[in-house]
């Protein structure tokens, strides 16, 4: 029994044997980090084949520092204190190779050439040199990982060639990067400032050149007997456009304390520019809007003193309210279904100054205005 297991020892070791790959390639300690935990090599490798370049040199690289020592690294001695050559042996097994595990990265420097009969190439390798030397404390190849010589600090700020150009050429890579970044979010941003500078000018030219008709139908977004309330609850809401361009800017909406009614206040800035109370059922009924930009069909405004509305077809329809001994009059001219609303001073004895402009266009002609200190 002790013969056979002697021969199959002897065959698996001239099986392994066979199998090795040259480890004869340089070796050069490139890059040092985290403490000397993270080791970077630029390793040479030499095979007659050329897709088992890249063995040799993962070979080569443990084979060094196993049994040889490298520059750097545990005071160039081996790091082998104790042979363990079974466990050894399987360490570096062709298949599934148990040293492959502490390999945390691997680059092939340059292409693979051929000279003669052999296959060369270089590969960058990152070690997980803190996990090999617990792995071998274990495994008693070394007493203490800690007793370990560490990475000498000179050697920590040393670059090897290959990973200087690797480092240059990233640099510069990440500096052309962020140059073409910069470039383009400066071109995205001016493109942006444009595009709103654009936009502001054609809504400023929109706003300057509209002109809104106002009927007995409604004004601009505005239409009679149309509901705008969100519900009973929501005091301070509608459904109309928070903003109208040339016409108003923002909305103000409540409902009145005394009758219930909801009050829609549109302004330009902070003057009131349309205006609507809705009836018992939160529908338009009544409307006005004191926009210049604003004009009835016939292209008649508050711009336009009484005597041109009586002119272009205009009638006065001022009325009187007599409380007691005390006469009040209400000036409005009205032309198909519009009202022009005036102010209490712009009228004498009942009739409308002609040189008077009204205050506002009204599809009623009582003045629920009076509520808004206007008139």
């Amino acid at each position: 029994m002790k013969k056979l297991a002697i021969l199959l020892f002897a065959i698996l070791s001239a099986l392994t044997l066979s199998a090795q790959h040259k480890r004869t390639g340089s070796v050069e300690l490139t890059e040092v980090e985290s403490n000397g935990d993270i080791l970077t090599f630029l390793v040479e490798g030499f095979s007659e084949k050329k897709a088992e370049v890249i063995i040799s040199a993962k070979e080569t690289v443990f084979y060094r520092l196993l049994y040889e020592g490298l520059e750097g690294v545990n005071g160039g001695k081996k790091l082998i204190e104790h042979e363990n050559k079974y466990w050894l042996t399987q360490f570096f097994s062709v298949k599934n190779a148990p040293y492959n595990a502490y390999i945390s990265k691997i680059e092939q420097d340059g292409p693979v050439q051929k000279t003669g009969a052999e296959f060369t190439g270089r590969f960058i390798i990152i070690l997980n040199y803190k996990a090999l030397l617990k792995t071998l404390k274990t495994n008693g190849i070394i007493d203490h990982s800690e007793a370990v010589a560490r990475v000498p600090k000179k050697v920590e700020q040393t670059v090897g060639l290959a990973a200087k150009k690797a480092n240059e050429e990233a640099a510069a890579r990440a500096k052309a990067e962020a140059e073409a970044k910069a470039r383009a979010e400066a071109e995205a941003r001016a493109a942006a400032a444009a595009a709103v500078k654009a936009q502001k000018e054609a809504e400023a030219k929109a706003a300057a050149e509209a002109r809104y008709v106002f009927t007995k139908a409604g004004v601009g977004p505005l239409k009679a007997g149309a509901k705008y309330t969100l519900g009973p609850d929501v005091l301070n809401k509608c459904s109309l456009p928070s903003s109208y361009a040339g016409l108003y800017d923002k909305i103000e909406c409540d409902r009145n304390q005394f009758d219930g009614s909801f009050e829609i206040r549109c302004l330009k800035g902070d003057e009131p520019a349309l205006l609507a109370v809705c009836d018992e059922n939160d529908k338009v009924s009544s409307f006005a809007v004191l926009s210049q930009n604003c004009c009835t069909a016939e292209g008649l405004s508050i711009k336009n003193t009484a005597s041109e509305i009586l002119a272009g077809g205009g009638v006065d329809k001022s009325w009187k309210l007599v409380d007691g001994s005390r006469i009040h009059w209400h000036y409005v001219l009205y032309l198909n279904g519009v009202y022009f609303v005036f102010k209490d001073s712009d009228g004498v004895n009942g009739k409308v100054k002609s040189s008077a402009k009204p205050v506002a266009l009204s599809n009623k002609k009582f003045a629920f205005l009076d509520l808004e200190f206007i008139l």
